[in-house]
């Protein structure tokens, strides 16, 4: 299953969430994580050395290079993976992504951590992809990325791409009349868990950076009610 994780607009969690979805996803089935992103904060936050990795896999066919983290392997990234999006533009490939993927069947789970933009890149992501989480916090400009999202997973599905919404992450939650409003207006267009597309909120802590400093996923961090959040998302992911 080829899982994208993907919103237009940067700051929402997405990294963070696409770590710790892999790193739990690892510990119980055989998971890959490609860091799509030339900023590589996937591959940082993992505590992994920054590398063209992707860039020579997507370029060049190159066969993988792999890093691990405990169970989870990483196709690690730096910032020669923006040269990738000149490359597929330029050679009209929204199907490279796909293509190259299609060989690597040793795993249940691939996540795609995509870049905070609808480049060349986050398209073929999506075009590969069997299911896509968009995170978001609850501002104006990160809604609007919600919705050109779900546009471009309609496109794709209308063009007969087998690729499914798998749910709309609320990330960063605070319970301020801001973000209350801003939840109510997204669960009105695209509904609530479980018969609509929007998830349970992930509330915001300082714990959360903190993990990613040191250069590891989230769950050694929390504990109590966030870190069940957490885990429920997981669980959601994997129904």
């Amino acid at each position: 299953m080829i899982l994208a994780i993907a919103n237009r607009k940067g700051g929402v969690g997405k990294t963070t969430i696409a770590v710790a979805v892999a790193t739990k996803l690892a510990s119980t089935t055989p998971t890959l994580l490609i860091d799509l992103d030339s900023q590589a904060n996937a591959t940082e936050s993992l505590g992994i050395q920054l590398k063209p990795h992707v860039a020579k896999w997507l370029m060049f066919n190159e066969t993988p290079e792999l890093d691990r983290y405990g169970k989870l392997d990483v196709l690690a990234g730096n910032a020669d993976t923006r040269k990738v999006d000149l490359a597929l533009a330029s050679e009209g490939r929204i199907y490279g992504i796909a293509e190259l993927l299609r060989p690597i069947t040793q795993y249940e789970w691939i996540v795609l951590d995509c870049p905070p933009s609808i480049t060349m890149v986050t398209q073929a992501a999506l075009y590969a992809a069997d299911l896509v989480l968009c995170p978001t916090i609850l501002e104006y400009l990160s809604l609007a990325g919600v919705r050109q999202m779900m546009g471009i997973i309609k496109q794709l599905q209308d063009a007969g791409r087998p690729i499914k919404m798998l749910g709309i992450q609320p990330n960063m939650y605070r319970s301020t009349n801001e973000h209350k409003a801003q939840l109510m207006r997204l669960v009105k267009v695209f509904g609530a868990w479980p018969k609509g597309a929007v998830w349970p909120v992930l509330r915001q802590t300082i714990r959360i950076a903190e993990a990613s400093e040191a250069g590891k996923p989230v769950w050694g961090e929390l504990d109590g009610d966030r870190l069940l959040e957490w885990e429920n998302l997981v669980e959601r992911v994997r129904q």
